[in-house]
């Protein structure tokens, strides 16, 4: 049953011009969005029209470079989520996002691009947080989200399930397949860096490799690039792991 609404013309009025979205209105009150675009129309508050987005939405069904690619970029850097459809009838969405600061909000750009997508980069600005007196800077965060059940059962066959932070595990149908290494790359770009340092005792500068996720996860990365418990550790760092190695030559021939 829909839930009966009693709301003002301000109060609609205001909701929308923050809101920005018919759907986002109705998901605060837990109605469809019909009975909002309704209500707008009976006050004569003008709103823009639904966009209807697009994609490939079979791009992580196939097996490519690119799929390969962005499927490890979103294990690293994206998410998916399951939830509770707002019109109150039970059923469920799945939706894919990723979110970037906004310095690397062109890898968003180059994304869409992939997927032929026409859905929106939406910025945010996220306040910074005051700690033990001290008070952080604000941030400012770029964001895509899609939602698409098949997108999501498609990146469900690479482990990146709701809430995969801390239990992600690599996924073994992957191992020894010929776009690996594509899949490898993407988690780098989304979790990983390369720096150098220069120590007193030496004149060139000596080039590091760091990758964050979970134990799982990274060792099958190492073994994967054929390091050596000499050359590389994983360390944990409170509910996470690092992978390290360093040396021109062997971080050069994982490039």
């Amino acid at each position: 049953m829909k839930n009966k609404l009693n709301i003002s013309a301000e109060q609609l009025k205001k909701d929308y011009n923050e809101l920005i979205s018919v759907n986002a209105v109705a998901r605060k009150y837990n109605v469809d969005s019909g009975t909002i675009k309704s209500r707008l129309i009976k006050f004569q508050i003008k709103y823009k029209p639904q966009v209807k987005y697009n994609c490939d939405w079979d791009f992580f069904s196939k097996d490519t470079e690119e799929s390969f690619y962005w499927a490890g970029f979103v294990a690293a850097d994206g998410c998916v989520k399951i939830r509770k459809s707002s019109h109150g009838y039970g059923k469920e969405f799945y939706e894919m996002s990723i979110g970037l600061s906004t310095i690397d909000e062109n890898h968003l750009v180059k994304f869409k691009e992939y997927l032929q997508s026409n859905h929106p980069i939406k910025n945010f600005k996220l306040k910074g947080r005051s700690y033990k007196g001290k008070q952080y800077k604000d941030t400012y965060k770029s964001e895509i989200t899609i939602v698409s059940k098949k997108i999501c059962d498609d990146l469900f066959k690479f482990n990146i399930v709701p809430r995969k932070s801390l239990i992600y595990n690599y996924p073994e149908w992957i191992i020894g397949h010929a776009l690996e290494k594509h899949f490898v790359r993407g988690y780098f770009d989304g979790d990983g860096s390369l720096y150098a340092s220069k120590s007193r005792n030496k004149k060139t500068h000596q080039f590091h490799f760091n990758v964050l996720g979970t134990e799982n996860c990274l060792k099958n990365i190492k073994n994967f690039l054929n390091l050596t418990e000499s050359v590389s550790k994983i360390r944990k760092i409170k509910n996470i792991y690092s992978l390290d190695y360093g040396g021109n030559n062997l971080v050069k021939k994982n490039l």
